[in-house]
This record gives structure tokens, sequence and C-alpha cells, in this order.
């Protein structure tokens, strides 16, 4: 599902919908199963966590594996909750910067790394629970390592190589860089602090790599890619200004085009205006206030190109 949900968001405004559907078929479809996915298929609890040797308790939220007349009680594994953070972060975009999505894509990533984070580098498959009630109140996260535990397996697998799907490691360590890229904090005079979405994917990718170089991890590859241009300042930071029904045909122009390094804040409404300048102050210089004209504007570190105004001021940018 999670996977279905990239592909529509990514093709709505880019792929015209069969004769006779609404133009927004693709992203109504996609919404429709992220919300359901949302609704019937989470649970928000309360775990027991262990931090520098110090117990602490922990809201996290649950992604369940299967759903058939009713929730299932498996829990879901690593690339369950890696396809529906990915797929949350492209539907941000594709709604034109929907608070809601990049929200909820922020606290299923960060409910995965308690799940399943491994502090030498990379994510387990299998959560630190096997299964779960149907209305937990606080759950202490099991080692299932453990064969004396009633959740217990003998073996926690990490997959890192691409097969029919892509493994959950390459896209956890995109989610992370991508989530780094518009979160990342920092102040007026340019100084950038570290993420903690960042620290993670800079260890999950040294430490997976070194341990299982080779080829059949493509995934891996493309997030390496990304870690190096952002090291370069070279990550294209596309803002979208203005109100959000006039920058609709400037954000269709954008994503015809295809820039894999890139990430997308849209400052069209008093709400995303106030959550970035919170999230990312050092942008905020560019957003001009509400009544600004409708405009895209490109930016790598700090230093941004003039505004684009039209459709063709976009593609002339882009295809430079």
């Amino acid at each position: 599902n999670g996977l279905m949900i990239s592909a529509l968001a990514g093709a709505h405004g880019v792929v015209e919908p069969p004769s006779g559907q609404p133009a927004d078929l693709y992203l109504t479809r996609a919404i429709e199963a992220a919300d359901f996915i949302r609704t019937h298929m989470m649970e928000r609890t309360t775990v027991m966590t262990t931090v520098g040797g110090k117990e602490r308790p922990a809201e996290v939220l649950l992604l369940y594996r299967a759903y058939r007349e009713g929730r299932g009680r498996v829990l879901g594994f690593c690339d369950d909750y890696a396809f529906y953070v990915q797929a949350l972060l492209d539907l941000y975009e594709a709604s034109g910067g929907d608070l809601q999505w990049l929200r909820l894509a922020k606290e299923v990533l960060e409910s995965q790394v308690l799940l399943f984070w491994d502090e030498e580098g990379g994510f387990w498959s299998e959560p630190q629970m096997a299964s779960s009630s149907h209305a937990p109140t606080t759950t202490t996260l099991t080692n299932i390592t453990d064969p004396s535990s009633p959740l217990g397996v003998f073996l926690r697998t990490k997959y890192v190589y691409d097969g029919a799907e892509p493994s959950p490691n390459g896209v956890s360590a995109m989610n992370l860089l991508r989530m780094d890229a518009l979160l990342q904090r920092q102040d007026k005079q340019g100084v950038e602090h570290d993420s903690p979405y960042l620290r993670k994917a800079r260890l999950l990718l040294g430490t997976l790599f070194e341990k299982m170089p080779g080829e059949g991890m493509p995934q891996m590859y493309v997030a390496a890619d990304w870690l190096t241009w952002r090291d370069e300042l070279a990550i294209k930071q596309i803002l979208f200004l203005g109100d959000q029904s006039s920058v609709e045909a400037l954000h269709r122009a954008f994503k015809s085009r295809f820039l894999p390094t890139s990430v997308v804040h849209f400052m069209t409404s008093g709400e995303q205006r106030e959550f970035f300048r919170d999230a990312t102050p050092h942008l905020t210089d560019e957003e001009g206030g509400g009544d600004v004209k409708p405009q895209m504007v490109v930016c790598e570190g700090r230093t941004c190109q003039r505004p684009c105004m039209t459709v063709d001021d976009v593609h002339a940018l882009l295809d430079r």
C-alpha cells in the first residue's frame, strides 16, 4: 500500500487520468489509501523505552501488518513503516504541502526508530514486539530475540539488498535524509545544526556499506548519492510562495522535470509559513509574507535563484 500511494502521488499532475475521470483522480485515491491506513491500521500507545540505562515512557504509533474484516494482531515490519513514511512524504508534496501528511510522516518515522533502530547502525526488519492486543495501555518493548519471551523469536534480520521491493534500510535512509532536508535546523547566520535524522542516516549508510559491500542495493546508493550532494550544499530547496491555487500550475511544471536531489517547501498558507518558520528559519527570508505573488524559488545552500513567475520560467530554469 505504501508503494502504491507513492506511485499515485507521483502520477498526480504528470499522468493524465483515463478519459472521463477527474483530474485529481490519482491524488484522491492516494489520500483515501493513506487515510484508511491511518484510521484502521494504526494504533497510538505508550511503550517503555530504555535511554541511558533508565526506563522512560514514550508514545508511539503501531502500524499493523494486515486488515481483513478488521485489523489483525500482527505488527508491521520495518518495510511497512518505511514504505508508509515514504508515501506520506510523497503525499505531502503531491497535495501542495498539506501538513497533516508531513506531521504524520514525522511521527511514524520516529515510531519506526523506537521499534526497529539498531544502535550499531541500520534498522532491524522485526519490531521489538511481535504482536499486540487491540487496546494496549502501556507496553514494555520486548527483546524478541529472547526465546523465553512470550513474544520471542530466535533471530532478528536486517535487509539491505533490493529485490522485487526496495530494501527497508535503503528506503529508510532516504526518508531520514528527506526529513532532515525538510526540517533541518539552520539559524539566520547560516550555521547548520545536524538533526537526529541526519546522524542516523550517516550511521546507517556508513555501517551497512562497510559490512555489506557489493551490488544489489541500488536504493542504498541513491541515499548515499543524496548524502554526497547534501554535504556539498547542492540539494535543491524548492519554495512555492503565494496563494495555494495560484501556484498549482508552477508546481505541475516543476513535477514535469526529474529532480531527484530536491526537496519542496510550500509556503502558500499562514499555517505553512508558521510551521517552516519554526522548523527551517533560514527559509523565511524568502517567503515575504502572505501577499507575495505566486512564484517558485530554487535555493542551494544560502543562494537562491531569481523567482520563477510563469510556467515558462520554471521550465527554462530547470532545463539549464
